[in-house]
Parts: C-alpha cells; structure tokens; sequence
C-alpha cells in the first residue's frame, strides 16, 4: 500500500487555527488582526522580468495593530520526521530579511531541532516552538440532557378549497391525499417545501411540560402536494392540524475535551495546550464543547457545555445543585 504524502498542510493550517485563537485572547485591544495561512508577500531584492516583486511564501502570517504600531509575524512549520537543523533557520531568516516591514519569526516544529538551530536562532531573535504530543489529560465531562420525544397521535390537512376549485378540483373528479408524514410538500416554483411531517412539528405548540397538545400551522406562502391527476395535477394546502403527546427522557452524552498536543516554546517558559480537535484547552478557564443529540423524532439540537473545573468550591457546587435540581424535575415529570 503506498504511503501517502506529507505536504505539510495540514499541520500549518492546524497552526493558523491555533494563532487565532491564541490572539483572539487578546480581545478587542488587538484592531484589525488578520491571520492567514499560505500567504504570498513581496520581496525587497527579488525582481521579475517586468519589474514587480516576487513573491516569498510563508506558511502562516499574522498581523495586528496596538497603540497605533503595526506588528507582522511570519511562521514556519515543519511537519518532518527528523529535527530542524540550523541550515533550515539560516534560510527563514533570509526570507524574513527580504520581506518589508521586518517581521518578527516563529518557527515551528514537530520533532524539534538540533543544538546548532537552536543557538542560531536565540541570536537572530527567532522564536522557535514545538506542537508536540502529551499524555491525554482527562478534560472530559458526562452529562445527563433532558430531551424530549414528540409523538403525533392526530393530525388533519386542510387543503385551500378555492384555489383548488379555481384550478379545476370539479373536473378532475376525487383527489386522494396520502395519509403519510412522509408526503412531499412544494412550492410553486417546484421546489420541495419540506415534509407532512416538518408541518405537523411546526403545528405542535411548544411546550415545557409534558401530556397532550395540538395546534395550527399555516402555509404562508403557497404550498401544494403533488397529484397524478393531469386535470389537477397539484393541490394547494391551506393548513396543517396536529395533536401529539410530549414527554420527557434523560439522554447521556458524553462531550470529549482532551488534551493531546501542547504547543511549546524552546526558549521561553511558555505553552498552550491543545485538544484533538486543534482548540486551546484553557487550565485556569472555563472551555465550551459542543455535540449534535439526535432525538427520536428526527431532529438535532446542539448541546452546548461549560466546564466547571475552573470553579471555585462554592460556584461549583451551586452549579452541581442546580444540575441536581433539574434532573429531579425531570423525574418527577416522567
């Protein structure tokens, strides 16, 4: 089987996404941040046949304005197998020195660099880091969700009798309408609506209890249901009628958060942490996960959680009461 190849684009598209969040710490105090990957800047010396620059590419660019002073980074990442030998910094730092507006560089690495590149550059000012794997730390949460089930006992469609007349309901004689949530609905334009079913769901009122509800829904533009009767051959919907009974379940979801990769500085006393999905793993802050839950009925919502590990004693146990309390009433309901 051929192996396939290491372009190095992945790893430098995970290091842009890992800078912009890096700077978006930083927060509004950073104006006009820009953060690209495979960017294309022009050289001070290098000149084509027609006279304009050639361009020098860089892995990944930054940029920012603070207290009125433009700062520029340029990064290289080298996804190799072997350390980075000083020949590799020699040559970025000639591409930063043919760039205007002299760039700061950062170059970084997944298997880290031989003692010559790294006192190279600590005397020509190039930061150099390692994204390198860690032991997975256990940042995971399970928590129990409240979801509900929507289950339709009932249901009538209503169709628009005058339109339908108008359009000669008369000659073509009985229309049968499928009696299935799963019947196309479309506009007049032939694109599909939706479902019987996505009517019924609109119909159902909302609710934060369970038992038994109905409801309305009303085609706000004009919806119909294709026949096969050529005399008529679509049926324009008026409303849809629904009754359906809600009641609660408790679904586990288990939400990863795992730390798998640390992003280090060499030289300095500096590192972020870095989940299996490229996000920072803040330790002294709250982080956010979310997950798609599928309920029964079809639908998707996005479950959206915090993490409590950076809480104080008392605000964690407020937070676990009130989860408690929750799970409670849920029971009881059920």
């Amino acid at each position: 089987m051929t192996q396939e190849k290491n372009t190095g684009i992945p790893f430098e598209k995970k290091i842009s996404g890992i800078y912009k969040q890096i700077l978006a710490l930083d927060g509004p105090e950073l104006k006009n941040l820009r953060v690209e990957h495979n960017v294309k800047l022009d050289s001070i010396t290098a000149r084509k046949k027609d006279g304009s620059p050639q361009k020098r590419q860089i892995d990944v660019y930054w940029e920012f304005e603070l207290a009125g002073t433009i700062f520029r980074v340029c990064i290289q990442a080298k996804d190799w197998k072997s350390k980075i030998k000083l020949e590799q910094v020699d040559a970025f730092r000639s591409v930063l020195d043919d760039i205007a507006g002299q760039p700061k560089g950062i170059m970084i690495a997944s298997n880290g660099y031989q003692s010559g590149a790294l006192d190279y550059a600590s005397a020509r000012g190039i930061e150099l880091l390692v994204l390198e794997p860690v032991e997975a730390g256990n940042k995971s949460i399970s928590v129990n969700f409240a979801g509900y089930n929507i289950t339709p006992t009932n249901f009538q469609v209503h169709p628009d009798n005058d339109w339908n007349t108008a359009a000669g309901l008369e000659r073509a004689g009985t229309i049968t309408v499928p009696a299935t949530l799963a019947l196309p609905l479309y506009l007049e334009d032939g694109t599909q609506w939706g479902t019987l079913w996505d009517a019924v769901k609109n119909a159902i009122p909302r609710a934060n209890k369970i038992g038994t509800f109905s409801g309305e829904f009303v085609f706000s533009i004009p919806t119909f249901i294709h026949t096969d009767n050529p005399v008529l051959p679509r049926y324009k919907l008026w409303k849809v009628w629904a009754e359906a009974e809600l009641s609660y379940f408790i679904q586990p979801v288990e939400v990863r958060r795992s730390v798998t990769q640390v992003l280090r500085s060499v030289l300095k006393d500096q590192k972020y942490l870095v989940d299996d999905f490229g996000k920072l793993v803040l330790e002294t802050e709250a982080f956010e996960a979310s997950e798609d839950v599928v309920f029964p009925d079809g639908h998707t919502m996005k479950l959206s959680i915090v993490n409590v590990g950076h809480l104080g004693d008392e605000a964690k146990k407020e937070y676990l009461e009130s989860m408690q309390r929750l799970a409670d009433g849920i029971n009881r309901a059920r």
